[in-house]
């Protein structure tokens, strides 16, 4: 129990991926921990090696098992919250959406507190965010409960409003909702934390985004615990060292883990293809990999922003819609 409480504390300061895999692997070893916590520990400690692109194999599939096998309505839908994240990781929208609907479900059956609202409230909206529905978006987070709106998942909960005012284009609004979230733990992890991701692109004026992107919270050394293809996102002010974190995350290394976190790496493609430092040519050919890795996950809000940033290079790019229409007729 101690080591996955250490591994997410790890994993929160962003600082030694190596040591965060590592307690949270002996944390979940041989599955013993689920026979010592009837709480949260052990979906920490799976979401620890998570945010760290270390593959989980079939870990929610035995936690699913040992959940029905207690018949903890609580075990059930921590399952479902967590297993909801990793499957949107990995681009699995649709399943995750349904997941985290389940999870809701359970909470209130359960009785619980509010608290886990926030946080299955907040990835709600922001996978029908990148699914490409901001109309839909917007209304999930208007109807956001009171009570989902404090703690930490508050927290995450506002910066995913950051992110649907992005994609309003209310850039001005955008910024000032990620300047007025608070973070008293001060948390450097990008994964947990992403709001450099968020603050870059509602940044009108290249020095805007420098003071983004700066040092003034703090980024983490090279092993902090987050994915290559993270890293090569959130540091896009840096794009050679970005190209590669991106390679090694494309070529399976440790960074990556075999994770299969195909949305992420979407991601971090078309924030290389997009910065004003790279060369045309090779901008064009991390935006055609973006888009086409962001179709296979039915992320269109990906996808479509990957189309957007070809057109200004002048380069050909389809109409989403269309495209999919054509492959699903193939």
């Amino acid at each position: 129990m101690l080591r996955a409480a250490l591994s997410w504390e790890a994993t929160l300061e962003g600082r030694d991926r190596g040591r965060a895999v590592r307690l949270a692997r002996e944390a979940v070893r041989d599955d013993r921990l689920w026979h010592a916590d009837t709480g949260l520990l052990w979906c920490i400690a799976a979401a620890s090696r998570m945010y760290a692109d270390d593959d989980l194999g079939d870990f929610w599939l035995r936690s699913r098992t040992a959940a029905n096998a207690r018949g903890s309505l609580y075990a059930a839908l921590s399952v479902n919250a967590w297993e909801a994240v990793w499957r949107w990781r990995k681009g699995e929208l649709a399943e995750a959406a349904a997941l985290i609907e389940d999870a809701v479900e359970h909470d209130q059956m359960w009785g619980g507190s509010g608290v886990g609202l926030a946080y299955s409230h907040g990835a709600l909206v922001a996978i029908t965010l990148d699914r490409g529905d901001a109309a839909g978006a917007r209304q999930l987070l208007d109807t956001a409960p009171s009570e989902a709106l404090h703690g930490d998942g508050g927290r995450l909960l506002q910066q995913v409003a950051a992110g649907v005012l992005l994609a309003e284009r209310r850039f001005a609004a955008a910024l000032d909702t990620i300047d007025a979230i608070g973070d008293p733990v001060g948390i450097r992890n990008p994964a947990w934390n992403p709001w450099r991701r968020l603050r870059a692109p509602g940044a009108p004026r290249p020095g805007t985004v420098r003071r983004g992107l700066g040092a003034d919270r703090g980024g983490g050394p090279p092993t902090a615990p987050v994915g290559g293809a993270e890293l090569a996102g959130i540091r896009s002010h840096r794009p050679w060292a970005g190209q590669r974190r991106l390679g090694a995350a494309a070529g399976g290394d440790s960074s990556s883990g075999g994770s299969g976190a195909q949305l992420l790496l979407s991601r971090a493609r078309l924030a290389l293809g997009r910065h004003p430092a790279m060369p045309p040519g090779d901008a064009a050919t991390y935006l055609r990999a973006a888009l086409d890795s962001a179709v296979a996950c039915a992320a269109d809000g990906v996808a479509g922003q990957a189309c957007a940033a070809l057109k200004r290079l002048g380069q050909p790019a389809p109409d989403i819609r269309t495209r999919r229409s054509s492959e699903a007729i193939q």
